[in-house]
């Protein structure tokens, strides 16, 4: 590719939706030529299945949350100030529905506690 003032670089490139679109899909394909990695050749970023895999990020998600609740352990190094603002964020949601729960979970551990006393009278 020529740039404008060198002889024949005045052409002007259009990159329309579809060229863009297989681009990024190229982009997503194995690669040709294997690349080396920690001593082991690839053909797919060795990370591309964790990447792919939305139920990981979840999974990731929930066993930090828990850490933190549970045991005050921060899958990163420092304190919460320390965490990622996103990872913080999230942890905000899960707190907030289990909190909007609580009085559901608490009514319903009472009734059954009910229920098994024989104190139980059905309509």
């Amino acid at each position: 590719m020529k740039l404008p003032g060198e002889e024949g670089g005045d052409e002007v490139i259009e990159l329309s939706d579809q060229k863009i679109a297989d681009e990024l899909a190229a982009r997503e394909h194995d690669a040709t030529e294997p690349q080396e990695f920690d001593g082991e050749e690839h053909y797919r970023c060795p990370r591309r299945p964790f990447l792919d895999d939305d139920s990981r990020h979840y999974d990731f998600l929930f066993r930090t949350w828990r850490n933190r609740r549970d045991r005050h352990l921060m899958p990163f190094s420092g304190g919460t100030e320390e965490q990622s603002n996103l990872l913080v964020e999230a942890w905000e949601v899960i707190d907030k529905a289990i909190d909007d729960c609580q009085p559901a979970i608490e009514s319903d551990a009472r009734e059954k506690a009910r229920q098994q006393a024989g104190g139980f009278r059905g309509s």
